[in-house]
């Protein structure tokens, strides 16, 4: 991993609430997962449960993670 993407991962792990950088990477690839299903199945985007968690997760950790 190149230093820089390895510095922003780090900051994430220190001021985002990931345990670790492989925890951010994780949560990375399931939202990753989630955009990929809505793109191959549009209905869902609208689907109340489904776009929730797309925002939330698209901008750092779930607080009901934590809770």
């Amino acid at each position: 991993m190149p230093k820089s993407l390895e510095e922003f991962a780090r900051s994430r792990v220190r001021f985002g609430g990931y345990g670790s950088i492989s925890e951010y990477l994780r949560e990375l690839i399931r939202i990753d997962q989630r955009f990929e299903i809505a793109k191959r199945e549009p209905e869902l985007i609208n689907s109340a449960e489904l776009l929730p968690t797309l925002a939330t997760n698209r901008f750092g950790p779930s607080k009901d993670k934590y809770r």
